[in-house]
């Protein structure tokens, strides 16, 4: 990898070398050729291998265990450090598997990534891939383009020197970049990536990729077979209580506020917590954030204008509500409504460009009939000869009328098979 960089950048400078002429286009060209060596240079320190000071299996429990629950995710993700570091002390290696989260919104799958970066001391990258359709987002754009970009990974891996990032594909679900994450996942293909910008092949092995998804069944099997699927529940009432005093606590920690200043009850907690209806704990933080938070900052400061000593607020079940005094959307079942009204819709479409697409062929059969009764009409007669020196207006007007009916067929068939493709 390294001498395949170091090539690059050899050739890169050769080419830079030979670009001349004062023109605009001249000096947008050696701006371009300089840039991308600056990005292979870094891209080369990356490669070089570095060891990083790595973290003990107890420190990195004791970071992971900042996220409420995700046993069954934190069991793996600990049982796969202990093979690694068993491998590695006998000259052997493994990569670290490709997670696929699947759980609701809300339910910390991104909060999660982040902490296992920061427990195995590696930098983070995040990639919305809702609803993305371009791969350049992954694999960069020609050089030809007319603004020409490496992808995103290429560009991370460069920015943080280093090859093994942990980077999590948020949404892989709601996106239509599966043929481009197979080949990146795979590993028996990712150790041999093209980006298009760079014109090079990286290696991405030794990436930690994480997935998220809403709904597993949304997920193709041929990508889904490349991951280690995690299916993460919906959060308990017991399980929000105890991730919404872990985030009271890391308020007062991060404000370094006196925890004395503030007390809420397991009952006023409770009411907080039926304020929100969701499976996740999305709506429980920015009630948390946006209103007790703030509420209790209004009238610290409040007590601090008026030369008063900041004394403890108490939040009650009836303060909750007065601060609070509506419950919140549901938004699970906004969004399971939302494709409950969108699918029928889509439906209804393609059933009309269906029966659009059987008339026209019923027409087409109608006019192949009555075409074939008036030629026979017309030879029985004597009155029509297929000879083109005799009648080539009417057969060139002919095959143009059915030349044309077939291409409208062909087109409109192609369009109904595209969308139907699509909405899968």
């Amino acid at each position: 990898m390294i001498e395949k960089i170091e090539r690059k950048i050899e050739k890169l400078k050769n080419q830079l070398k030979q670009a001349g002429g004062s023109s605009s286009w001249g000096s947008q060209r050696k701006e371009f050729l300089s840039q991308q060596i600056l990005l292979c240079q870094s891209l080369l320190v990356a490669y070089k291998k570095v060891e990083l000071p790595k973290k003990t299996l107890d420190e990195v429990k004791k970071i992971l265990d900042q996220q409420c629950e995700f046993e069954s995710l934190k069991k793996v993700v600990l049982e796969e450090i202990q093979i690694n570091s068993f491998l590695t002390n006998h000259s052997s290696e493994k990569n670290f598997p490709t997670l696929l989260l699947v759980g609701p919104s809300g339910t910390g799958k991104t909060s999660f990534c982040k902490i296992l970066a920061q427990a195995l001391n590696k930098p983070f990258l995040s990639l919305a891939l809702g609803g993305e359709s371009k791969s350049s987002i992954l694999l960069g754009t020609s050089p030809e383009a007319p603004r020409s970009e490496e992808g995103k990974i290429v560009k991370f891996l460069a920015e943080t020197k280093r090859n093994d990032p942990v980077i999590l594909l948020d949404e892989i679900d709601k996106t239509f970049l599966h043929e481009s994450l197979i080949h990146i996942l795979d590993p028996t293909q990712n150790q041999n990536i093209y980006d298009r910008c760079l014109d090079l092949e990286l290696d991405f092995s030794k990436i930690i990729f994480i997935a998220t998804a809403n709904e597993l069944k949304k997920v193709p099997i041929s990508l889904r077979s490349r991951m280690t699927v995690i299916e993460l529940k919906k959060y308990s009432q017991e399980e929000k209580k105890q991730i919404a005093r872990n985030i009271i606590q890391q308020w007062f920690k991060n404000n370094s506020f006196n925890d004395n200043w503030l007390e809420i009850d397991d009952e006023a907690l409770e009411t907080v917590i039926n304020k929100t209806q969701e499976k996740g704990v999305r709506q429980l933080k920015a009630l948390l954030e946006n209103n007790i938070f703030r509420y209790c900052l209004l009238k610290w400061a409040e007590r601090e204008a008026k030369g008063e000593t900041t004394n403890k607020i108490i939040i009650t079940t009836d303060l909750v509500n007065q601060i609070i005094p509506q419950k919140l959307s549901n938004v699970d079942e906004d969004i399971d409504q939302k494709n409950h009204r969108e699918q029928p819709d889509n439906l209804q479409k393609e059933l009309k460009i269906f029966q659009k697409l059987r008339q026209l062929e019923k027409k087409y059969a109608e006019m192949n009939n009555l075409l074939s009764k008036e030629r026979q009409t017309l030879q029985s007669n004597d009155k029509f000869n297929w000879n083109s020196k005799k009648n080539p207006w009417l057969i060139f007007s002919i095959i143009i009328l059915i030349f044309s009916s077939v291409l409208i067929i062909i087109s409109i068939r192609n369009n109904w098979q595209t969308k139907a493709k699509n909405k899968k």
